[in-house]
């Protein structure tokens, strides 16, 4: 039976690749051939802050570990004739912030020019996640939300023509989860429901499990030149500290043996003044093991926190997640992703806001990495795993009905 995966598959992250991965790679274990409907429009302006090599890497990433992923969809009617040629009955949508869409605020951009009002392709509504396009297609299509998100988007100020459209498109849904709190509650407010919309975890909870042929420790540290107690330090270009703040964190963490390394971002390697660096271009799968198997991560997103307590690996975050606030400013930090997954497992005393940094010393960041609680993190990844396979139990189980 193929199933129709509706995702940022091919995005240039390496958090997505993986995620779309692990749940094609479950699928794939339980008897399903997964189809990657490629809608990528939205790229396009992203793509120019890239190196070709490491674009590519991104872009054929699924397609090299042996799974379909249809031509680039541009339009409604290239994902119907997708839908008809592969005879596709049900179709998984998520994980990822596939929910995003920018309210009329959000839209309005700020440049030297001046003001300006623009949107990308997949936070504008409708797009292809929403299912619209439900009546072009027989009446036994059946689409599943799986873990989506809608970050952090204003979903209050959306118009009421889109949203009376968004309730119609839910409401034929198969089934409906969340990936965090704010995402349940933007669901609810959609449907116009009491009942909360329940929240279920992020496919790379899986992954371990899900996709076995990783290299080893061994191949990783022989392959990148490592130390073996290399501390991974990873922010975004623009948003690092200043130099200063690296050398007090190299000299911190050496008093505990642990030796600094900058993990890159796909968009380029961070302003580091460190004295060891990881190069581009760099794999998904090598970016997943040089987590797993570090002694400890420090610096911005999500995946990397997850992927550290999946494999019990203490981490800092340094959240850069959440609404921007006065003059888009200050930041609302119980809206980030990363603030709701760490509140709810626990684990709020190992990040800090990225606009508070200033007010932790670098001594005591690689304290907490040395007296992390890895023992609570293998308690906490078993549980997610065991609800990540609830979750997928119960998309099965609808696909069998």
């Amino acid at each position: 039976m193929y199933i129709g995966i509706l995702t940022h598959c091919v995005a240039n992250n390496f958090g997505a690749n993986l995620q779309s991965l692990s749940t094609a790679s479950y699928l794939k274990t339980n008897g399903y051939e997964p189809v990657f409907i490629r809608w990528d429009s939205y790229l396009e302006e992203r793509n120019r802050f890239m190196s070709p090599e490491q674009l590519d890497i991104h872009q054929h990433f699924l397609e090299k570990h042996g799974f379909v992923v249809t031509d680039s969809c541009r339009t409604d009617e290239d994902i119907v004739n997708i839908i008809k040629r592969y005879n596709i009955k049900n179709i998984i949508i998520g994980s990822d912030a596939v929910f995003t869409v920018d309210s009329w605020i959000e839209k309005v951009k700020i440049s030297r020019r001046g003001f300006r009002y623009k949107s990308q392709l997949d936070k504008t509504f409708p797009n292809p996640f929403w299912i619209p396009f439900r009546n072009q297609i027989d009446d036994d299509l059946r689409y599943f939300y799986l873990s989506p998100s809608c970050q952090s988007s204003l979903y209050r100020l959306w118009s009421v023509k889109d949203k009376k459209r968004m309730k119609e498109c839910l409401s034929h849904a198969s089934f409906i989860s969340a990936r965090d709190r704010y995402t349940s509650e933007m669901i609810k407010y959609i449907l116009n429901t009491e009942i909360p919309t329940m929240i279920t975890p992020d496919p790379v909870w899986g992954f371990n499990y899900n996709f076995t042929n990783l290299p080893s420790k061994e191949a990783i540290i022989k392959k990148y030149n490592l130390k073996e107690n290399y501390l991974l330090v990873s922010f975004y270009k623009g948003a690092e500290p200043d130099s200063i703040w690296f050398t007090n964190l190299e000299r911190d963490a050496l008093e505990h043996d642990m030796y600094c390394y900058s993990l890159p971002m796909p968009q380029g390697i961070f302003n580091s003044p460190l004295n060891k660096n990881i190069s581009l271009p760099l794999n998904p799968i090598d970016w997943y093991c040089l987590i797993k198997y570090a002694k400890g991560y420090i610096g911005h997103n999500m995946h990397p926190v997850i992927v550290s307590i999946h494999n019990q690996i203490p981490f800092f975050s340094i959240d850069q997640h959440g609404r921007k606030i006065i003059s888009r400013i200050v930041r609302d930090d119980k809206s980030s992703k990363i603030y709701d997954l760490l509140d709810r497992l626990g684990l709020l005393e190992y990040r800090i806001s990225k606009n508070s940094l200033k007010k932790i010393h670098t001594s005591e960041i690689c304290k907490k990495i040395i007296e992390f609680d890895t023992k609570k993190e293998a308690e906490i990844s078993q549980r997610m795993y065991v609800e990540f396979l609830d979750l997928m139990t119960a998309i099965c189980h609808k696909l069998e009905s």
